[in-house]
C-alpha cells in the first residue's frame, strides 16, 4: 500500500465506505491476532495505522514541453501567492517528479535521494528550480478544492520523456511499481508516439495498467490536423497497448486559459475506480497475513497433544527443516544462474538482430554525420524489453514456480496443503516482475548512454582520423559499414549482454532474499507455535503445582482446627 508517513492535520484520506470498512475491520482482525500470538510485525502495523492514507497514484507523462505542467497549473488554479504551483519555463535539469494531493494545510516536502527530506515555503518553492541530481521527488500538499474532489488520487507530475537526461528515464520507471494508473499527454501538432514512449507503452502493458490518453493544444492545430492526429493516436494505442478504439481527450488553451475539462473527467473516473483499486491492493495484503496467521493456528492445533519429549523432537525437526530448505533453495539459485547467462545471450541476440535490421537507417545516419546514439539507444531497450518478456520472464516464473514446489514440498509434511494463492508466490511472481523490469531496463539505460555512447563516439572519432568527408561516396560508405559492422554492433551486444546478465544478477539477489525471507517465515510460525506450546505445557505445570501447595497448605490448616 503506497503511502507517506502520516500528517498532522491531514484530511486526504480514503472515503470510509462499506468495502473500506470490511477491509479495515478484516485487517486489523488479522491483526490483532498476530499481536495475541506474538507474530504481527511493524510492517503491518504500520500498513493498519495508514490504511486511510492509500492514494491511487497516477503519473503524468509525456514528452518535454508538451504542456504537462502547464495543463496541471490550470486544474489546481493560481496559489494564494497569485502564482502558478508548477514551473513551466524549466530545463531538463531542474525537472524533478511532483506528488500533488489533497491536504487540509499547504505543505511543500523536498524528498532528496540520500532518504533526507526538508519542508520548505510555497514562497521558497515557487521562487527556486529544484535540480534533479539531488532529489528524489517533492510532495505537494494543498488544501484545495480540485483536489478535495480527488482526493483519493494523488498525481505525479513527471519529467519529459526524451529530455535527453537519463535519469528521467530511471524515475519514470521507478514509479512504475507504486502506480495504479497513467496519464499520457500528446502535443496534437506532434502526434508521433516517440519511440521511448513505445517502449514504456509496452510495459504498461505488460502489467495492465490503466491509461488515459490527452491530446494537449488542440487549438494550435486546424481542424484536420487535429482529426489525423487523434486517428494516429488511437491507431498507435491499438498497436501498442491492445486497445481498440481508445478514449482520447483534447484540451484548448486561449492564451493563458486552458480548458481542463477533459482532464477533470478523468481524475473523476479516477477517483471513481480509487474504491476497487484500494480493494484489490488491501485484499492481497489482507489474504497473505492470513495465511500465515493459519499456518500459526494449524500448526498449534495439530501438535498441542504432543508430550514434552515430542516437542523437542519437533523442533529439532523444524530446525532441520530449514536446513534442508534452505540447501535446496541453494541448488535451485545456483541452477537459475546458467538461466541468466543463456538469457543474456538470447536476448543479445534480439538486440543483435535488431541493430541488423536497423543497420541501414544507421548508415545513412552515419554517412550525414548524425549522432547514431539516440537511435540505438532506443533499438537496444525496445530489444531488450521484448527479450525480457518473452524470454527472461518464463525462466523466472518457472523459477519462481520451483521454488514453490520446494517450500511446498518441504512444509507439507507439517502444515496443511496450502493453495498458491494462499502461498503468495503467484502474487509474489506479479511483484517481482512488476519491480525487476524497470530496474533492468534502467541498468540498461546507463550502459546504452554511457559506455555504448562511449563506443558509438570513438567509431566516429575514428572515421574523422581516416579522413572520412574527403572519400569518395562508396570509400565512406565501406568505411560507416566497417565500423558499424565490424565494431559497434559486436560492441553494443558485448556490453548489453553484460549489462543484462549484470542487472538480472543483481536483482536476483533481491529476489532470492524476498524468497528466503518468505520460507523462513512459513517455518519460524512453526518454531513459534512449538515454542508457545512448551511454553504454555510449563505454565499448565507450574499452575498445577502452585495449585496442589496451595491445597496442601489448606489441608493442614483444616487438620489443625480439627485438632484444636
Amino acid at each position: 500500500i503506497e503511502h507517506h508517513e502520516p500528517t498532522k492535520g491531514d484530511d486526504s484520506h480514503m472515503k470510509h465506505t462499506p468495502i473500506y470498512e470490511n477491509c479495515r475491520l478484516d485487517l486489523e482482525a488479522v491483526l490483532s491476532l498476530e499481536e495475541k500470538y506474538g507474530i504481527a510485525d511493524d510492517d503491518l502495523r504500520r500498513a493498519a495505522a495508514t490504511l486511510d492514507e492509500f492514494h491511487v497514484v497516477t503519473p503524468v507523462v509525456g514528452k518535454f514541453s508538451a504542456g504537462k505542467s502547464s495543463l496541471l497549473n490550470a486544474f489546481l488554479g493560481k496559489s494564494r501567492l497569485g502564482k502558478d504551483y508548477l514551473h513551466t519555463q524549466i530545463t531538463p535539469e531542474t525537472a524533478v517528479p511532483t506528488e500533488i494531493r489533497c491536504g487540509s494545510e499547504e505543505r511543500i516536502i523536498l524528498h532528496r535521494k540520500d532518504g533526507t527530506q526538508e519542508e520548505i515555503t510555497l514562497e521558497a518553492f515557487t521562487a527556486e528550480e529544484y535540480r534533479s541530481e539531488s532529489l528524489h521527488s517533492i510532495e505537494l500538499i494543498l488544501p484545495n478544492d480540485a483536489l478535495r474532489d480527488i482526493a483519493a488520487v494523488k498525481i505525479v507530475d513527471m519529467p519529459g520523456f526524451d529530455s535527453g537526461i537519463e535519469m528521467h528515464n530511471r524515475a519514470i520507471d521507478d514509479y512504475l511499481p507504486k502506480s495504479h494508473a497513467y496519464i499520457i499527454t500528446f502535443e496534437a501538432s506532434e502526434p508521433l508516439i516517440a519511440d521511448s514512449i513505445v517502449r514504456f507503452l509496452q510495459e504498461l502493458k505488460l502489467h495492465e495498467m490503466p491509461v488515459y490518453l490527452v491530446l494537449t493544444k488542440a487549438n494550435k492545430v486546424t481542424a484536420e490536423q487535429l482529426a489525423a492526429a487523434k486517428e494516429q493516436i488511437q491507431s498507435d494505442a491499438a498497436k501498442y497497448l491492445g486497445i481498440a478504439d481508445a478514449a482520447l481527450v483534447t484540451t484548448t488553451a486561449k492564451g493563458k486559459n486552458v480548458d481542463v475539462t477533459a482532464l477533470q473527467e478523468i481524475l473523476q473516473e479516477i477517483e471513481a475506480e480509487s474504491e476497487t483499486i484500494f480493494e484489490r491492493t488491501t485484499r492481497t495484503r489482507i489474504k497473505k497475513e492470513a495465511a500465515r496467521t493459519e499456518e500459526y493456528l494449524a500448526a498449534s492445533i495439530k501438535k498441542a497433544d504432543l508430550a514434552p519429549d515430542e516437542l523437542a523432537a519437533e523442533e529439532e525437526a523444524c530446525r532441520r527443516q530449514l536446513e534442508r530448505l534452505k540447501s535446496s533453495l541453494e541448488k535451485e539459485k545456483s541452477a537459475f544462474v546458467r538461466q541468466i547467462d543463456e538469457s543474456a545471450m538470447n536476448i543479445g541476440g534480439s538486440v543483435e538482430a535488431a541493430l541488423q535490421g536497423a543497420s541501414g537507417d544507421l548508415e545513412r545516419l552515419m554517412m550525414n554525420g548524425s549522432n547514431i546514439s539516440a537511435k540505438v539507444n532506443a533499438l537496444v531497450r525496445r530489444a531488450a524489453l521484448a527479450g525480457l518478456k518473452s524470454d527472461f520472464e518464463p525462466r523466472l516464473h518457472r523459477y519462481l514456480q520451483r521454488i514453490a514446489d520446494v517450500v511446498q514440498i518441504d512444509i507439507a509434511a507439517q502444515m496443511p496443503q496450502l493453495s498458491p494463492e494462499q502461498m503468495g508466490m503467484d502474487a509474489m511472481t506479479k511483484e517481482v516482475l512488476k519491480k525487476s523490469l524497470p530496474l533492468i531496463l534502467s541498468i540498461i539505460g546507463a550502459v546504452v548512454t554511457g559506455p555504448i555512447g562511449a563506443v558509438i563516439a570513438l567509431a566516429a572519432g575514428l572515421l574523422i582520423e581516416l579522413g572520412f568527408l574527403k572519400k569518395q561516396q562508396n570509400d565512406r560508405l565501406q568505411l560507416v559499414r566497417q565500423k558499424l559492422q565490424g565494431e559497434i554492433i559486436p560492441e553494443v551486444v558485448t556490453k548489453t549482454e553484460a549489462a543484462i546478465r549484470s542487472a538480472i544478477t543483481a536483482q536476483m539477489k533481491e529476489i532470492d532474499a524476498m524468497i528466503g525471507a518468505e520460507a523462513e517465515s512459513r517455518i519460524a510460525v512453526q518454531e513459534k507455535a512449538l515454542a508457545d506450546l512448551r511454553e504454555s505445557r510449563e505454565k499448565a505445570a507450574a499452575e498445577r503445582e502452585a495449585r496442589l501447595a496451595e491445597m496442601k497448605e489448606d489441608l493442614a490448616a483444616v487438620q489443625s482446627i480439627q485438632e484444636r
